[in-house]
């Protein structure tokens, strides 16, 4: 019985940490990548956004969403693809096309958790009021 009980923790701790990304009870990950969306440039009708990886290890591709909100226009959303980033550098994500000129901008790096982070919480940054020629 002693043995059965250590055999499903045991299964258990592999599913967790082989299912959903992240280390299972006891395993310390030392090296894991941190995206964040660190700026928005007008781009002539289009929009370029200046995705970091301030982690310590390489970040795989993944899918960045973008919303423009204006009012009273509605909501556009964009889903963008972000390129592998190695740690301390920077990728520059093209968005187009944008024709209004005044709106708030949201940017969500790994928007379908793709990538394992050593911060999850700050993958969502806010550009405020962008002008876009």
């Amino acid at each position: 019985m002693k043995n059965m009980k250590s055999l499903v923790a045991l299964a258990a701790a592999l599913a967790l940490s082989t299912v959903s990304g992240v280390p299972a009870h006891g395993q310390v990950r030392s090296q894991l990548p941190d995206l964040v969306a660190i700026k928005a440039v007008s781009n002539f009708g289009g929009l370029r956004i200046t995705v970091k990886n301030q982690g310590t290890a390489t970040a795989g591709p993944t899918v960045m969403r973008v919303i423009r909100r204006f009012s009273p226009a509605p909501e556009l959303t964009w889903l963008v693809d972000t390129p592998r980033i190695a740690p301390g550098a920077t990728a520059e994500v093209m968005v187009t096309p944008l024709y209004i000129q005044y709106f708030e901008l949201e940017a969500c790096v790994d928007f379908f958790n793709a990538v394992v982070e050593s911060n999850e919480r700050n993958c969502s940054s806010s550009f405020g009021q962008e002008y876009i020629h």
